[in-house]
Order: structure tokens, then sequence, then C-alpha cells
């Protein structure tokens, strides 16, 4: 049994669309998404239908909280994150479908593997940072197989213990390697996992919204070298 993890579109529709066609092509049996479908990039709303329509389990990121009211939202922050613009145009039924049915955590009990999965650490679900030179706190992991978080916007696999952390980076906004969106495969049977990544077309990608929709330090990101 393989699962494939997926977190931090934000509001990148053409991307996100990618990353679901690649997973599906690869015969995973079950697909996860790790929050923060918005913020930053303008088609947060098509992500969100996407999701939906895809009938794909989600979890809660901070983007989805500060637009929900359960983070706040700075006004300085949200010039670039531009969430109050998208929810001028979020249906209230999207609004309603985050609240009831997407949860801050979820754990998964699979062929005897009890997997967390986290937007941000398990000792900080909606705002920690997991990076892959960070050694998590021995109680975040206790009791877990596998821990998947997102956050970072950065891929990573690493052993802690008997505990596989998995990062799948993002598939909207990646910050290592701007072109360059990823995504992770768990294979449940052999307890391996993988970071899968695809080419984004930058170009292509701006020129779906207009001018100055996106903050320059976004754009500035998804041109980012490593």
């Amino acid at each position: 049994m393989r699962l494939g993890f997926f977190s931090d579109a934000h509001g990148n529709i053409r991307s996100t669309i990618q990353c679901i066609k690649m997973m599906r092509e690869l015969e995973i049996d079950d697909i996860y998404f790790l929050g923060d479908a918005i913020g930053y990039m303008p088609s947060g709303v098509e992500v969100l239908e996407l999701l939906f329509q895809e009938n794909i389990p989600c979890i809660m990121g901070n983007h989805e909280a500060m637009a929900i009211g359960l983070l706040p939202l700075a006004e300085d922050r949200d010039r670039v994150y531009k969430i109050k613009p998208l929810l001028a145009n979020l249906p209230a039924r999207l609004m309603t479908e985050i609240k009831n049915t997407w949860p801050i955590t979820r754990v998964l009990s699979l062929h005897g593997k009890k997997v967390l999965l986290v937007h941000g650490r398990p000792s900080d679900p909606l705002e920690g940072y997991l990076y892959q030179g960070v050694q998590p706190l021995p109680e975040e992991v206790e009791g877990f197989d596998v821990i998947v978080v997102g956050h970072t916007h950065r891929p990573f696999v690493k052993h802690f213990g008997g505990t596989i952390l998995i990062n799948g980076g993002s598939c909207g906004l990646p910050r290592d390697l701007g072109n360059a969106p990823s995504f992770a495969v768990y294979d449940v049977d052999n307890s391996k996992a993988e970071i899968h990544r695809f080419e984004m077309d930058i170009n292509g990608l701006m020129g779906i919204w207009p001018s100055g929709s996106v903050h320059e330090s976004v754009i500035s990101c998804l041109h980012r070298e490593g």
C-alpha cells in the first residue's frame, strides 16, 4: 500500500493539478493534503474546489487557520499572503467545509503502522517548523512510526530513532528550487519513503494572473535556484 502526501499549494492551481495527476499516474492508493491550499497566489478558490472534487482528505494549514479566524492575520503580512482578497470571493460552502472537515491533525492506522499528519510539527501543528537539520523532541515522535509534515516548503526524508519523518515540500511554492514542486510517497509495506519532483512553467503560471496580483517576494521565490 502506497500513500501520497502533498501540501502548500498556495493558490498555484496549475502546479496542484500537475501534482495530483502525477500521483494518480503512479497509482498511489490514498492521497492526503497537508494544508495551505490558499495564500500568496490568486487561485486559492480553484485549488480548494479541486481538492474537494478529487475527494482528497485534507488537514488545516496556518493559512486556512488565518482565513477562518483561528489564527490572527496581520495587515502587513497579508500584503504578501493576500488572504483577505481571497475571502471576498470564497464561497460560504468552502469556508464551511474547511471548518467542518479539515482537522488540525490526522492519525492513520494502516497495516500496523501509526502515521501522524500535521502541517507544522507535532508540538505546534499549525505554525511550528520541522526542517531536515532540526531534531524533533523525543515526545513529538513517541508512539508514531511515521510523521508527515509540510509548512517549510523544503522536502526531506529522515529517520529519528524508529520513526520516519517526511516533509513533502510544496506543490505550489518551493523554497529551495523554485521551479521544482514536490510531493512524497510512502510505501506502508516496506516502510520506505521518497520525494518526487517535477518541473513548473513559471512564465506560463504568471501569465494566468493580472500583473501585480502576486507579491514580488513570491515571484522571486519561484525563480530561486537553490
